[in-house]
C-alpha cells in the first residue's frame, strides 16, 4: 500500500540458545546417562562459541551452465557448514537428522553467480539432550560492490553419535547446555522448541491440508489417458572420498545426487510433455497456457525454489551402492515438485535395500521472457501410488505457502493485499506456523551479520540504521530504530501488546476495529486497523500479531505481518493495504538491573518510501517512549 506500516524486531547475532539437557531419569541397572561434558570438561556452552563461518568461492567447477552455483553444491556446503558447528559445541561426532524447508530469496539465481564469495555461517539454536539444533544461513559477497546479500536459511537437526562402548552399555549420551546471553538467543531458544514441535507434527498437518482441498481438485485423480511424471532411478557407488570422518556417507553428497536425480527428472518431464509439432494446440500447460514446444527447451533453464523437510532415516557407507529415484509428482502454475527417495545396499545385501533419504525438491522452468512453468502439462497418475503422491503434493504445496516469509502474487486483487501477505484461516492448525514464521524472519533480520546497516544519525537519544537492499527503487528496505525507555520490559511489552493503545504513540493509526480483535491462540491475534493514507483516503491493514515471553529473562517481543482471511473481507469502499513482516524486541537496557528497557524497532518497506516512512518511525518510538516515561514506567490501561 500506499503507506508502509512498521513493526519492530530485534535480533542481535541470532547464536542461539539454552538447550535443555535432560537429567535422565533411567533404570540405573540397564541405562545411565553420560554428559557429554564428562569427556568435554565443559558443562555448557555459549552460543557464540559454536559459530562457525565458512568461505567458499564460486567457481567454474560449482556452476551450470548460466555460471549460476549448482543447488546440488550449496546443499553439500550447508550441511558441511551445520556439521562443523553441531560437533563444535558437542565436542565429539554427530550425524545429521532432518534438514528443515529451505526457501530462496527471489534473486538467488542473480546473487550466486561466477566469482563471487559464498559465506555460510552455522550456529547451534538450541540443545535437546542427544541432539541439537544449528541454523545455517547463507548470504553472499558481491566482489566489485563489496556488499553483502542473504540467500536463504535453513535449521538442521542433529543427535550425538555414540562410541561402541556406549551402544553395549545402554548409555544415554547428553551434549552439554547451551546458555543464552542475549535477548535474541532467549528468544531463539522458545522458537526452538516450537519448531521442534512442528517437525513432529508435519506430516499430520500436510494430511489436514490435503483433506481440506475441494472435492473437485480430489476427483482429478486416475485416469486411463495417464500422463506419468518424469521419472528415472540411477546407482551410485560410495567411494572413500563421499565418506565423512566418521566413514559414513557425507550427507551433503546424498543431498548432492538427490539434485542431480530431481533435475533429470525435471527435465525428462519436460521432454516428454512437449506439444508435438505437427499438433502445438494439442493440449494446454497447467496454467491453461499453450503448451510448451521443443524449441522452448533451448533456452530455458531452471530456478530452484525450495526444500521439503529431508529426513536422514539410515546411513550408508564406503562400498555401498546408493539408489536414487526421482520423480515429478505434480506440477504447479508456478513450481514443480519432484519427490526423491534414496536407499543403500551393501554388495552382500542387494536385494534387501534400506532407505536413506526422503525429500521433495521444487523449481520453476525459466525462459529469456520469464516463468514457463505454467505452460508445462500437469501429471496424470495412473497407479494408486501415484495417485497418493499427487494428492499430497497438494497438501505440501499448501504448506510450503504458509512457511513462506514473503509469498507474493503474481496478479493483484482488487480492494484487498496482493503483495507481501499470506492466506490464512483463524480455525485452522496453521495460525501458529504463521506466527512462528514472523517472528523468525524478524530475528532473522536483526541477527543476519550480512546485511549492511548503515548507521544514521541520532536523534534525542534514538539511534537509527538502514539497510538498502538492491540499488532501485523497487527494492526492499529495512530500518532499525533503537532507544533507552525508562521504564522495565515487562511495562513496555504491556503497552505494544494492547491492541487498542496503537493509535497513542502510532501517529499514522487512526483506529483500531476492537469489535474484529480476535484470538488465535495463546500467543497470537488478528486485528484489522485504520490508517491514514495518501492524499487525505484511509486504507484498512489485516493484521496477524504473535508475540514471545521470557519473563525469566525478562526479553519479549511482538511482531506483525499482513494477512489474507476469507472470513474478513475488505470493508465496502475501503482499500486494504499490506505491510511486510515487522517488529519490536524488548530487553533490560544494560546496566540497569532492568528498572529501564531497550526497545528495537525493525521495519520493512519500499526503498521508494523511505524518506516518507524514516522520520514518521522515529517520531512513533519517541511518543512510545514518552508515555512510558510520563507514567514513570507504568502504562495507562489499554493497547498495542
Amino acid at each position: 500500500g500506499p503507506h508502509a506500516h512498521i513493526a519492530l524486531g530485534k535480533r542481535g547475532h541470532e547464536a542461539s540458545t539454552m538447550g535443555n539437557a535432560a537429567t535422565g531419569n533411567c533404570d540405573t541397572e540397564k541405562r545411565r546417562c553420560l554428559d557429554v561434558s564428562e569427556s568435554t570438561g565443559v558443562k555448557s556452552r555459549s552460543a557464540a562459541a559454536s559459530v562457525i563461518t565458512v568461505l567458499k568461492d564460486i567457481d567454474a567447477a560449482v556452476c551450470d551452465s548460466r555460471d549460476t552455483l549448482n543447488m546440488s553444491y550449496l546443499l553439500e556446503w550447508m550441511d558441511a557448514t551445520s556439521c562443523l558447528a553441531a560437533e563444535r559445541h558437542c565436542g565429539r561426532s554427530a550425524v545429521t537428522l532432518v534438514m528443515d524447508d529451505l526457501d530462496f530469496t527471489e534473486n538467488y539465481c542473480a546473487l550466486l553467480k561466477r566469482g563471487e564469495r559464498c559465506i555460510l555461517e552455522g550456529k547451534v539454536t538450541r540443545a535437546f539432550g542427544s541432539s541439537l539444533e544449528v541454523v545455517v544461513r547463507i548470504s553472499v559477497a558481491e566482489v566489485h560492490s563489496g556488499t553483502l546479500r542473504m540467500v536463504g536459511n535453513a535449521y538442521f537437526m542433529y543427535v550425538v553419535l555414540k562410541t561402541e562402548a556406549e551402544k553395549a552399555g545402554h548409555i544415554k549420551v547428553e551434549v552439554p547446555t547451551l546458555v543464552p546471553s542475549t535477548a535474541e538467543e532467549v528468544l531463539e531458544y522458545g522458537l526452538a522448541e516450537r519448531r521442534r514441535n512442528f517437525r513432529k507434527k508435519r506430516e499430520a498437518q500436510v494430511e489436514e491440508l490435503v483433506k481440506s482441498t475441494s472435492m473437485e481438485d480430489e476427483a482429478s485423480s486416475l485416469s486411463p489417458k495417464a500422463r506419468p511424471g518424469g521419472a528415472l532411478t540411477f546407482t551410485e557407488l560410495v567411494l572413500p572420498v563421499h565418506a565423512n570422518h566418521m566413514g559414513n556417507t557425507f550427507g551433503g553428497q546424498i543431498m548432492h545426487w538427490m539434485v542431480k536425480g530431481a533435475k533429470t527428472a525435471v527435465w525428462l518431464h519436460l521432454r516428454l510433455g512437449c506439444a508435438p509439432q505437427e499438433r502445438p494446440d494439442a493440449d494446454l500447460g497447467v496454467g491453461g497456457k499453450p503448451r510448451i514446444r521443443t524449441e522452448q527447451l533451448l533456452h530455458s533453464w531452471l530456478k530452484p525454489e525450495s526444500v521439503d523437510t529431508v529426513h536422514f532415516k539410515a546411513p550408508s557407507h564406503v562400498g555401498d551402492r546408493v539408489v536414487v529415484s526421482a520423480a515429478v509428482t505434480r506440477v504447479f502454475s508456478q513450481s514443480i515438485e519432484v519427490a526423491v527417495r534414496v536407499s543403500s545396499n551393501s554388495v552382500n545385501t542387494q536385494d534387501t535395500p534400506t532407505e536413506v533419504n526422503v525429500g521433495h525438491l521444487n523449481f520453476s522452468l525459466m525462459g529469456p521472457d520469464g516463468p514457463l512453468t505454467a505452460h508445462v502439462p500437469d501429471v496424470t497418475p495412473s497407479t494408486i501410488e501415484q495417485d497418493l503422491e499427487y494428492r499430497r503434493a497438494i497438501g505440501r504445496q499448501k504448506f510450503r505457502e504458509l512457511r513462506h516469509a514473503e509469498v507474493k502474487r503474481p496478479t493483484p486483487c482488487p480492494g484487498s493485499c496482493s503483495l507481501f501477505s499470506v492466506d490464512l484461516d483463524v480455525k485452522g492448525s496453521q495460525v501458529q506456523e504463521v506466527a512462528i514464521q514472523c517472528i523468525s524472519c524478524i530475528l532473522c533480520l536483526n541477527d543476519n551479520a550480512t546485511l549492511r546497516w548503515e548507521r544514521l544519525s541520532s536523534d534525542e537519544g534514538v539511534q537509527c540504521w538502514v539497510e538498502f537492499g538492491l540499488s532501485n527503487t523497487a527494492s526492499v528496505t529495512r530500518l532499525k530504530i533503537q532507544a533507552t525507555v525508562k521504564a522495565s520490559p515487562k511495562d513496555c511489552f504491556e503497552l505494544l501488546k494492547d491492541a487498542k493503545r496503537r493509535p497513542e504513540f502510532d501517529a499514522g493509526c487512526l483506529e483500531v476495529l476492537e469489535s474484529e480483535i480476535t484470538q488465535c491462540g495463546e500467543n497470537a491475534d488478528l486485528v484489522t486497523f485504520i490508517y491514514a493514507a495518501a492524499g487525505g483516503k484511509k486504507e484498512e491493514l489485516l493484521i496477524l500479531r504473535a508475540h514471545q515471553e521470557d519473563e525469566a529473562c525478562n526479553v519479549f517481543v511482538i511482531c506483525s505481518r499482513s494477512v489474507r482471511c476469507d472470513s474478513r473481507p475488505p470493508r465496502e469502499g475501503m482499500h486494504r493495504g499490506e505491510v511486510l513482516p515487522s517488529g519490536f524486541i524488548v530487553a533490560p537496557a544494560p546496566d540497569t538491573n532492568g528498572t529501564c528497557s531497550q526497545v528495537t524497532f525493525l521495519g520493512q518497506f519500499s526503498q521508494s518510501l523511505f524518506e516518507v516512512i524514516q522520520p514518521i518511525a522515529v517520531s512513533n518510538v519517541k511518543r512510545f517512549r514518552g508515555i512510558l516515561e510520563t507514567t514513570e514506567g507504568k502504562p495507562n490501561s489499554g493497547g498495542y
